[in-house]
């Protein structure tokens, strides 16, 4: 009577178990899907706005400006060094911040550091 109980206490042990470690794997497998493009870890890819001088903002500097629907608008403070490219109508070259127009449309891949978000790629969006 014993060994029956015991088996049967192991298995409903082992089934629990494997129940969890399913819903675990799945609760993983919805958050990566959840989360934004990424061309690996560092690499972040989003479509929004580009904006500069808007009260609050350093002067001068430009700032992409993200909206999540049903969400307030995010700026990140952008830098742009010797790698960063813009590319206009399939044509790239290394980015120019001074010739870019304030509120252009661009989807923008930045690598994100733990001080600044430096420019990887700027594309403009007609």
């Amino acid at each position: 009577m014993d060994l029956k109980r015991i088996n049967k206490k192991i298995i409903i042990i082992t089934a629990i178990i494997i129940l969890a470690g399913l819903i675990i794997s799945f609760i993983i497998f919805i958050n990566r899907k959840s989360t934004p493009k990424q061309n690996n870890s560092n690499t972040i890819t989003k479509e929004g706005t580009l904006v500069k001088n808007n009260p609050g903002f350093e002067k001068d500097v430009w700032y992409f400006r993200y909206q999540q629907p049903g969400l307030s608008a995010i700026n990140y403070k952008l830098t742009f060094n010797d790698k960063s490219v813009c590319k206009i109508k399939n044509k790239v070259s290394k980015c120019k911040p001074d010739k870019i127009q304030n509120n252009q449309k661009v989807k923008f891949t930045w690598i994100k550091d733990t001080k600044t978000i430096i420019v990887n790629k700027l594309e403009f969006v007609q």
